[in-house]
């Protein structure tokens, strides 16, 4: 059994080392495992924005004492912005960003696989299931794309109908996308009710 003083070693080296370090990568590239092992990441990332605006500090400090090369101000440049950047957003927005050279690689690599993946699976119209009898969902909707903001526990208006959220899925074949809801016996338009808008494709005249 692990001792006190092994246990707070191991969370003080999480947080004011691996984590700060680890922090600079996007949250995607982190993995799972990861993200649980480490709940910090806002903290984490807050100080490694620090230590950015830090380091930029002194290597202005150091350009104006020694006239080295203007590449360093560069580098500074780039941890001040990049400092600034990352402390606002997980200070304000509560957002765990990584560093802004990775995040835009991380960006075009995602964009990319989501091109490619939606000319692999082109959009076929939502197929959508109701079924009052079931005990675990009462309407299931099958969509070639995810839909937005439908998470669980949100509300959706479907027709004249109020259904929640309960679980999404993610399954292989024409239609990935999953939505099990539950019927509700009531409800009302409102600021965070999802209207559902099924996703028709024409087909081609012969």
């Amino acid at each position: 059994m692990e001792s006190t003083f092994a246990i707070v070693r191991a969370h003080f080296a999480w947080l004011f080392i691996y984590g700060p370090m680890l922090s600079f990568l996007p949250a995607r590239w982190r993995g799972p495992r990861l993200n649980q092992k480490f709940a910090l990441w806002n903290v984490a990332t807050i100080i490694s924005g620090a230590g950015e605006i830090f380091a930029a500090v002194n290597m202005v400090g150091i350009w104006y004492a020694f006239q080295v090369s203007p590449v360093l101000l560069w580098v500074a440049a780039y941890f001040l912005c990049d400092g600034v950047w990352r402390t606002t957003n997980a200070n304000t927005h509560g957002e765990d960003t990584g560093t802004i050279l990775l995040v835009f690689l991380d960006q075009a690599i995602h964009s990319s696989r989501e091109s490619a993946w939606k000319i692999a699976h082109p959009v076929v119209s939502d197929l959508a299931t109701a079924d009052d009898a079931r005990e675990d969902w009462q309407l299931k909707i099958e969509a070639a794309r995810s839909k937005r903001h439908w998470e669980a526990g949100k509300i959706a208006c479907v027709g004249e109908r109020y259904y929640r959220i309960e679980s999404s899925i993610q399954i292989s074949g024409p239609r990935p996308f999953v939505y099990l809801l539950r019927s509700l016996p009531a409800g009302v338009p409102g600021h965070g009710v999802l209207t559902y808008k099924p996703v028709e494709v024409p087909q081609k005249s012969r």
